[in-house]
């Protein structure tokens, strides 16, 4: 008898990992495979500064940061036990009638197909059977087939095209709904001025922070001349593959507006962040690479206290709006729920969680989905066939708010045709 369990990548944040478990579902489900589960856990999306705090989930107000918010009924959770998903996939898994013969760990990847020369799901299909055809497999014992993948994934493409993976893929929209009806979760939205709308802006990891000396460091990798000073933020928006990159700022500017866009309705607004307490971890954590004096030391300390609470207090002028600021489990389970009830959401193209989570729990239902950017349109293609139809690409410097209202209003109405059809 062959099993098989999932084992999704520790690097990879959740919303990556539920793509492998469904995509690794599928195969060995494909393959008549029994399967068995493996309690997940996301390093990354779990535990998220815990101890610091930064906003933990609270409304931010001046002075607020490093508030600790009181423990709640999902402190020791997993982001996997608030999702239902573990509980889910184990009660649908087999148990184990004795003690199984592990198998080496079955990696997938594109240099694996390309090696064995596999171009086809079939193909794949057929290379995994043959590592489990070994002799135990015909006699009374039990195989434990561990499937995992690594390095670039493009081969998604060949198990999300085929007929079976509508068959086997999980309804990760249906479990988390059960789920909320066991467990409620409270609504951050009231329900009672229109529409509702989640507004992410992504900073942590890829910020820019504006010293008290009015120079600029950027903490993301990806640009030339990381964790160094800048005395112009124009040079940082001039560098190769900045052109994505979406400040607060640009966001506020849009949002100044968006009542043109949702007219006649109405609406109440969350505005989510992670903020800047990881970009001031990273940087603190790098100070011997500066030439800071102490002076200059003490002063960019005491900037980061209070940093958040100046980047953000200007949404606060935008009607209807409430925010959110800084990195704690409770405040993911409170994004992830609002983004799934929310009518509207906008987010930036460096935001690809939230696109990632909507295309999962809610592919043909759920929330008008805005994607801001700047001169280039992302392509999103890979976590949704038709990202062009469910996702409303913006460029910050060029766009009518008529042309926006009007793409809002249909695809709310396609969104609600095929959220009824599915419920009937």
């Amino acid at each position: 008898m062959i099993y098989f369990t999932v084992v999704p990548s520790e690097k990879s944040g959740f919303t990556d990992q539920l793509l492998q478990l469904t995509v690794l579902m599928t195969i060995g489900k494909s393959l008549n495979f029994r399967f068995y589960h493996t309690k997940l856990v996301s390093v990354r999306s779990s535990g998220i500064l815990e101890n610091h705090g930064s906003g933990q989930g609270k409304e931010m107000t001046s002075g607020a940061f490093g508030t600790m918010e009181p423990p709640s009924k999902y402190d020791l959770l997993d982001i996997y036990d608030f999702l239902g998903i573990n509980e889910y996939l184990h009660s649908i898994s087999s148990p184990l009638d004795g003690q199984p013969i592990v198998v080496p760990e079955i990696k997938l990847s594109d240099e694996l197909l390309r090696t064995r020369q596999i171009s086809s799901y079939g193909g794949l299909l057929t290379y995994i059977s043959s590592l489990t055809d070994c002799d135990s497999c015909h006699r009374s014992e039990i195989m434990l087939v561990r499937l995992s993948v690594e390095g670039q994934r493009t081969f998604y493409k060949y198990v999300v095209d085929d007929i079976r993976f509508q068959k086997f893929a999980l309804n990760f929209g249906k479990i988390y709904n059960q789920t909320r009806k066991n467990l409620p979760h409270p609504s951050l939205f009231s329900g009672t001025n229109g529409k509702k709308v989640l507004v992410h802006v992504r900073q942590g990891d890829i910020s820019v922070i504006r010293t008290p000396w009015r120079t600029y460091i950027p903490v993301d990798k990806r640009i030339e001349g990381w964790m160094g000073e800048f005395h112009d933020i124009a040079e940082i928006k001039s560098l190769r593959d900045v052109n994505q990159l979406l400040f607060p700022d640009d966001f506020r500017r849009f949002l100044s507006s968006f009542h043109e866009c949702i007219e006649p309705d109405g609406y109440e607004m969350l505005l989510f962040s992670d903020g800047y307490e990881r970009a001031f971890q990273m940087i603190f954590g790098r100070l011997q690479t500066f030439r800071f004096n102490e002076v200059h030391k003490q002063a960019l300390i005491n900037s980061s206290e209070k940093y958040n609470d100046e980047i953000f207090k200007d949404f606060d002028a935008l009607p209807n709006c409430r925010r959110f600021v800084g990195e704690s489990v409770n405040q993911l389970f409170d994004l992830v729920d609002s983004v799934i009830n929310a009518d509207v959401v906008v987010v930036g193209v460096q935001q690809r969680m939230i696109v990632k989570l909507i295309a999962q729990f809610c592919p043909d239902s759920g929330p008008v989905v805005i994607v801001l950017f700047r001169t280039e349109r992302p392509d999103f293609s890979n976590i949704h066939p038709r990202d062009q139809e469910r996702f409303i690409y913006v460029d910050i410097n060029h766009y009518h708010t008529g042309e926006i209202r009007e793409r809002i209003q249909h695809d709310s109405n396609i969104l609600l045709q095929k959220s009824l059809r599915k419920d009937e």
